[in-house]
């Protein structure tokens, strides 16, 4: 027994003496033309903070088990809730909608699809269906000291364009970062379901920062990875190149669940979602 403590104690000594990490992640990027955003990862929960685009600074909180969105407006002290059973209600109300519009002259139809946009929503011209639907490997290079797979082709969201351009991303393997898998699959929950809102609204609604993270090559190419990290971004618009974000510090220390939790002072604001009727609404 006393032989199997010390054996432990020994692995355990060799794992942090050789930087292997286990828990929770934090990741910083600076974000062009200045800004920066934060991620913070556990097993359960994922906070971001972003403060770019010349708008105010927006935290999103995402719980993994309840699958819902808390985006947080720090100038305003308010917060919204994005769960399951809105997104289905908007769903619902984009089906009506449609329907709806249908029956409209050409010239009432923009008018009633601009009433339908909610406040802080801009309404995007084109959504993809993948964001890295023709993207493809182009070659390896160095990102400080790690082995970065570089692939082109997926596309990120342009604020001042209001569409989506195509982008260049570098990919290194998380594991090398000492990012843990469970980490990584809150990730992967927050990002799929902040995509299906933004489907459903046709709209960021403020949360545009986490468009450069929507880049999810490894559906349909083999990076080799299982936890692929993208590390620097860049468009690639009318011939020209321009950096978006580079990955700037990484860290595996503990995190409070005081993190994840909503400010006690800041107000909700409920999303009231339009209900259609037969010959109008």
């Amino acid at each position: 027994m006393e032989r199997m403590k010390w054996l432990f104690i020994m692995v355990f000594a060799f794992l942090i003496f050789y930087g292997v990490a286990f828990g929770d992640a934090s990741l910083e990027y600076k974000s062009f033309p200045s800004g920066k955003v934060l991620i913070y990862l556990t097993t359960k929960y994922m906070r971001m903070d972003a403060e770019e685009y010349g708008i105010f600074p927006v935290t999103l909180i995402y719980d993994k088990n309840l699958r819902k969105i808390s985006i947080l407006n720090h100038d305003e002290k308010s917060y919204v809730e994005i769960d399951k059973k809105l997104l289905k209600d908007l769903r619902t109300m984009r089906e009506e909608m449609e329907a709806q519009l249908l029956l409209l002259p050409p010239f009432m139809k923009e008018m009633a699809k601009q009433m339908m946009i909610m406040p802080g929503c801009r309404e995007i011209e084109e959504i993809p269906d993948e964001v890295c639907g023709n993207s493809k490997i182009i070659g390896t290079e160095k990102f400080k000291d790690l082995t970065a797979k570089v692939v082109d082709g997926c596309k990120i969201f342009d604020v001042e364009k209001n569409s989506f351009v195509i982008c260049r991303y570098w990919f290194v393997d998380g594991e090398k970062l000492n990012l843990d898998l469970e980490d990584f699959k809150t990730l992967i929950s927050f990002l799929e379901f902040e995509w299906e809102f933004v489907k459903a609204m046709d709209s960021f609604c403020g949360t545009e920062a986490i468009s450069i993270f929507l880049a999810r090559p490894e559906k349909t190419l083999k990076l080799g990875y299982d936890l692929p990290i993208p590390v620097k971004a860049l468009s690639v618009s009318d011939g020209k190149e321009e950096t978006k974000m580079i990955l700037d510090k990484v860290s595996t220390n503990k995190l409070t669940e005081d993190l994840f939790r909503l400010p006690k002072n800041y107000k909700k604001i409920e999303i009231e979602v339009p209900k259609f009727r037969r010959g109008g609404y």
